[in-house]
């Protein structure tokens, strides 16, 4: 999962994603934008980074998927 917080609680809902379950990168914003003003605030995130957070999620899925098959072929 690419976590792009811009609002309000998916600030929280993201160090939960990232660090916690260890199932998603981190791509977006820093700080919350204001309600309706996203527009202004311009391009928040460039297509070079989430271009590398999906070259890292493709790499975290290819290796979970090879310790899945390893947990099927033991059982």
């Amino acid at each position: 999962m690419i976590t792009c917080p811009i609002l309000a609680e998916q600030f929280f809902n993201e160090p939960f994603i990232v660090k916690v379950s260890r199932i998603g990168e981190r791509v977006g914003a820093i700080v919350p934008s204001k309600w309706r003003e996203e527009e202004q605030c311009g391009v928040m995130v460039k297509s070079e980074e989430i271009e590398k957070a999906m070259d890292l999620m493709m790499i975290m899925d290819e290796e979970e998927g090879g310790k899945n098959h390893k947990r099927k072929r033991a059982s």
